[in-house]
């Protein structure tokens, strides 16, 4: 999902991050990948997504303006009367999409997506409860299942019905997610104080690759450290920091241990 208007941006970027300004709406995004794994349909992979405009009802692993690509939210807002109710889908980039009511039979229920990328989103049971069942289907046909707390909880290729992502979680927190063809492979997500702490990619039992988050005194998100099989050996270590300005959650600089660049979010 991506914005479709005001689109002008200025880009900046080193070899671990990109920075984005949206020169309209002065909108900052930033995108700092981590890893995947798996392979061709298999794959899954994890970044770390910045969006100056993310909604305050998406209670992201991070707890702040940064979110995980895993993460997806479906917010129901204005419940009065089911034709009149509206909701908040916000996707893999931070982006709010809003669905209203399109139409109805029996217990079922379609609303579209206003932002005009064709999503639609079913509802059914008679409780219209998340548990009933809420999907968001695009127009190629792929899914998006979501659980009684709105969090995705399976997303389904249309190309191979097979493909299946599952997504755990313990509470609201993402926990663990994994092709369902290959259980063997996992990404596993551990947290301190309800905030992400680590990541954890799992190939048979083996944690081949981790990610270590470290926050400043404000809770915005500080440094990001990558650490491969040798986790004593300070060489195998990445770190990029990041910092923000005058003690607010707008992004200042990003900073990669391994790269002489700086990348300076845009001024407007």
């Amino acid at each position: 999902m991506q914005e479709r208007i005001n689109q002008t941006r200025i880009q900046n970027g080193i070899r671990n991050a990109s920075v984005s300004t949206n020169i309209s709406t002065g909108r900052i995004l930033a995108e700092i990948p981590a890893s995947g794994i798996g392979s061709g349909s298999f794959r899954v992979d994890v970044s770390h997504i910045y969006n100056q405009g993310l909604s305050s009802r998406a209670q992201t692993a991070f707890r702040g303006l940064w979110k995980l690509n895993l993460e997806h939210f479906l917010i129901r807002r204005n419940f009065t009367v089911r034709i009149q109710e509206e909701f908040e889908y916000i996707d893999e980039n931070g982006f709010s999409h809003i669905f209203v009511y399109l139409t109805h039979s029996g217990n079922t229920f379609r609303y579209y997506d206003t932002s005009g990328l064709n999503l639609i989103l079913t509802t059914t049971g008679p409780n219209h409860s998340l548990a009933d069942g809420f999907v968001i289907t695009d127009e190629n046909e792929n899914q998006l299942i979501f659980n009684i707390n709105g969090r995705l909880i399976e997303s389904i290729s249309s190309q191979n019905p097979s493909n299946r992502k599952i997504y755990n979680y313990v509470g609201n927190n993402l926990s663990e997610v994994f092709d369902n063809r290959r259980r063997t492979r996992s990404i596993t997500f551990h947290y301190v104080s309800s905030r992400l702490a680590e990541i954890r990619f799992i190939s048979n039992g083996n944690v081949r690759l981790s990610f270590h988050y470290d926050y400043d005194i404000n809770n915005n998100l500080r440094t990001i450290t990558r650490r491969g099989r040798r986790t004593t050996q300070r060489a195998n270590e990445h770190v990029t920091h990041i910092s923000y300005d005058n003690n607010s959650t707008r992004i200042a600089s990003i900073f990669d241990s391994k790269d002489s660049g700086l990348v300076m979010s845009i001024r407007i």
